[in-house]
């Protein structure tokens, strides 16, 4: 699972609710996690 902290949660949710894409979501959550944006 990717770290999400706990203050960020209310913004995913927005997020989410507003049609973003998961992948948008952990770009804009999660920057330093750079395993997320790799192809298999």
């Amino acid at each position: 699972m990717l770290p999400l902290k706990e203050k960020d949660k209310p913004i995913v949710q927005k997020l989410l609710s507003a049609g973003c894409c998961a992948r948008c979501i952990l770009r804009f959550c999660c920057v330093r996690v750079q395993a997320a944006y790799r192809q298999p």
